[in-house]
């Protein structure tokens, strides 16, 4: 049995997707707060990083499915 995570999952407090082009924005708003990171990666990071994070992200949800 092979197990297949869908595209979206949606609950009526929670919406998630697979990232997009357009979420860099948030994404890097995110991992350019120093508080926000403070207990996850511990350090901001500049655009380009976030930009290769998410590709990371992207690339692993196609090749592991999750």
């Amino acid at each position: 049995m092979k197990f297949s995570v869908p595209e979206k999952l949606e609950t009526k407090r929670l919406f998630l997707r697979m990232f997009q082009e357009k979420d860099l924005e948030d994404l890097h708003g995110y991992y350019s707060d120093e508080i926000a990171t403070e207990f996850t990666i511990a350090r901001k990071i500049d655009r380009g990083e976030t930009w290769r994070i998410m590709a990371c992200m992207t690339g692993h949800w196609h090749l592991r499915q999750y």
